[in-house]
């Protein structure tokens, strides 16, 4: 298995659709964005684990047990936020009902679970999950310095910034993503073209 399998793969919302709705939802300030990054991360966690303990259930059973356990800890998150941090569940809007789309995800771990360790699958679900954190939080980050200035509420850009309403929207969310994964595509060539450089040497 490759060293960059499950953080690096292609599994991010930078480089997946499936990412694209929590993405453009929930990334228009830096800290919902982050808590969007978590929720996902703990669904994964959490669902990849109980694939592991369901390993002799059929492959569709496996299927619809992932997506219910993720469908109750997205629910249970969604409670807790709604009673803890009301204002940042308010932010979040019906975009945190979303992070439930992360079974789908987990499908290829759980795909590959049969012919893999349980550590190893364990591996890949907790690097996708916290690549979907740095994603969104940097999507959020960018986009909140980009149309408002701040970071986090703290001012960042100089005073007498003008706001740029155009980052708040989806194609503002689109841009900032499909910069970032401009970054990642050009980060994968330069190890690729580095990796052909060594065997050529070799």
């Amino acid at each position: 298995m490759s060293k960059n399998n499950g953080i690096f793969s292609g599994s991010s919302p930078l480089l997946l659709m499936l990412g694209l709705a929590p993405a453009l939802g929930s990334t228009a300030f830096a800290e919902t964005a982050l808590a969007m990054g978590i929720v996902t991360f703990i669904v994964l966690a959490v669902t990849g684990l109980a694939l592991l303990l369901l390993r002799a259930v059929p492959e569709t059973g496996k299927v619809v047990l992932t997506i219910l356990i993720a469908a109750a800890l997205t629910t249970v998150a969604d409670y807790v936020l709604t009673a803890k941090f009301a204002e940042l569940r308010d932010a979040m809007g019906i975009y945190l009902p979303l992070a439930a789309v992360s079974s789908v995800i987990l499908l290829r771990a759980g795909k590959s679970s049969e012919e893999s360790s349980a550590a190893s699958v364990f591996v890949r679900g907790t690097g996708t999950g916290i690549l979907f954190i740095i994603a969104l939080f940097a999507i959020g980050s960018v986009r909140e310095i980009l149309s408002v200035g701040t970071w986090f509420g703290l001012q960042v850009m100089p005073e007498g910034y003008e706001m740029n309403y155009a980052m708040m929207t989806a194609p503002g969310a689109l841009l900032a993503a499909g910069f970032l994964a401009a970054v990642l595509n050009v980060r994968a060539c330069r190890g690729t073209s580095d990796d052909g450089k060594k065997e050529g040497e070799s």
